[in-house]
This record gives structure tokens, C-alpha cells and sequence, in this order.
């Protein structure tokens, strides 16, 4: 079980793709991080961490389930 302090580290680290993976190997919702970054004062990670998380394929859009 990651726990965010250890995602946020990774992204502090530049381990964008990697604090993803922690992420979906937790329990934690990309909502939780995006608080998370919000209350550490880090918004424009918000982005970058949202970009990552399309690229990577954890967001799609116009997909009919």
C-alpha cells in the first residue's frame, strides 16, 4: 500500500509516471491526489499529473463501455 506522502515524494522527484503507478496501486483516487497537491500548494502539478495520467491511458475519453 503506497501512501501519498510517497507519491507526492515521487513527483517532487520528477517520477511522474512512476507516482501514477503508486497511485493505482493504492487505494487513493486521482481526485485525492489532485487535493493532495492542491493543499501542498503545488497546483501546477495538477496538469502536468492530469497530462500524465492521459498519455498513460488512465484517463480516455469517447469510450462507450
Amino acid at each position: 500500500e503506497n501512501k501519498m506522502e510517497e507519491i507526492i515524494e515521487s513527483i517532487m522527484n520528477g517520477q511522474r509516471k512512476q507516482a501514477l503507478e503508486q497511485l493505482m496501486e493504492s487505494s487513493y483516487l486521482l481526485e485525492d491526489l489532485f487535493e493532495e497537491l492542491l493543499s501542498q500548494n503545488m497546483p501546477n502539478e495538477i496538469i502536468t499529473m492530469y497530462r500524465v495520467a492521459v498519455r498513460v491511458g488512465y484517463i480516455k475519453f469517447g469510450e462507450i463501455e
